[in-house]
């Protein structure tokens, strides 16, 4: 993993703007995420402080991997991208310094201010968080196969291991509306989803379709819960929060429409666990264990379908899809691509890339956005599985190994 860090002050910054200038802010969504200075929460962090000191952001972009020349040469030619881009005058990257530096090669013409600097290579520890194990060589560090901590290699380079320190005090107040989930009444903001009240408030309500970043597309169904007052079950990713709501996210009637709703999903293809790359950390896996669904009770289908891995970055197994359209949706609003949609209808229903054709012969980018957002094993990096004598994988990335 890349490690870059924050190299400027948010004073810094605002120093190098004006009040005219017409500003894209633009993230990568994979090493500067996990450094904890990239990614769409911090894009909204920072589009609320500009916006609030009186600047004009013309919109936030997050990207798959901001050193894809082909992803950032759509923004000059997609038909919902361009205008945007063209009426720009400053773009403020949150990537690494090749994420940088392909932006510069793209858009000569634009303001492009350099916020964060690239140290080298590392890892993310769930212990002990993000590390730096390789700096560059032309950097005062020795490398260290433990791994150097952030805040020590900022305190080294005199560079920042957080984001902007002002982020929470300059977040605009929203406002509140009073909802009751369950018999407790809690505030919430105006505006959001009902399924993000619930969860953000420590509610549990089981879901595949939706994320916060991509929002939902009430394709799972199995987020619903009961509002006060409405017929029938409803999606809580669909609906946004009231003033008075009275919700209730669990009872035996939901309980039981969920688990056949999974137990349709689970009919609906061939899910094999065993072999199947994301065993043990699939959102699908999770949700049978967290409902209690022990036993197959509809018939699973048992045709096959071929294996699209036709790509250099990943490979697509439609035998493991459920249809949930975070893939589509990743590689619309996340890659900007518009190269996946869905084909054909009903149990023949298929994520279709190109005008049908196989992804590695399609406009396809390898960002790997839709790997990102799969819920399931159906689309994963490129493996040699059981490589060795311990069987252990390795993963083949895009163009290099």
């Amino acid at each position: 993993m890349i490690i870059s860090m924050r190299s400027m002050s948010y004073e810094d910054l605002k120093k190098q703007l004006t009040k005219d200038d017409k500003i894209v802010l633009w993230s990568c969504d994979t090493c500067v995420k996990h450094t904890g200075i990239g990614g769409y929460d911090k894009l909204t962090i920072l589009e609320n402080m500009l916006k609030k000191d009186g600047f004009n952001i013309l919109t936030k972009e997050l990207i798959g991997v901001s050193c894809v020349p082909d992803l950032i040469m759509d923004r000059k030619i997609n038909i919902t991208k361009k205008d945007i881009f063209e009426e720009a005058t400053v773009i403020i990257p949150l990537t690494c310094e090749a994420g940088w530096d392909e932006l510069n090669e793209v858009f000569p013409e634009k303001k492009i201010i350099k916020v964060l600097n690239t140290v080298g290579v590392g890892i993310c520890s769930e212990k002990r968080g993000t590390l730096l194990t390789n700096p560059f060589e032309d950097l005062d560090l020795e490398p260290d196969p433990k791994g150097i901590t952030l805040r020590k290699v900022a305190e080294k380079l005199n560079l920042f291991d957080t984001f902007f320190n002002e982020d929470k005090e300059v977040l605009p107040v929203k406002e509140l509306v009073e909802i009751t989930i369950n018999g407790q009444k809690v505030k919430v903001n105006k505006g959001e989803t009902l399924l993000k009240s619930c969860l953000d408030n420590g509610f549990k309500v089981p879901h595949l379709c939706y994320t916060d970043i991509l929002g939902g597309a009430s394709a799972c169904r199995l987020c619903v819960v009961k509002i006060k007052d409405m017929r029938g079950l409803v999606a809580s990713c669909s609906i946004d929060v009231a003033d008075g709501m009275e919700i209730t996210t669990e009872d035996d009637e939901l309980t039981e429409y969920r688990r056949m709703n999974l137990e349709l999903i689970l009919a609906s293809q061939k899910h094999d666990c065993l072999f199947c790359t994301h065993n043990n950390k699939c959102e699908l896996q999770d949700l049978i264990h967290e409902l209690g669904v022990e036993n197959k009770q509809l018939r699973q289908e048992e045709t096959l379908k071929p294996i699209d891995d036709s790509s250099m970055a990943f490979t697509y197994d439609s035998n493991k899809c459920i249809l949930c359209g975070r893939c589509i949706r990743a590689c619309d609003e996340v890659a900007g691509k518009h190269n996946l949609a869905f084909l054909y209808r009903g149990n023949d229903t298929i994520v279709a890339s190109g005008m049908n054709e196989n992804i590695g012969e399609s406009d396809c980018a390898t960002c790997l956005a839709c790997v990102l957002a799969c819920p399931t094993g159906a689309l994963s990096e490129r493996m040699r599985k059981f490589d060795g004598k311990d069987w252990k994988p390795s993963k083949l990335y895009g163009y290099y190994q």
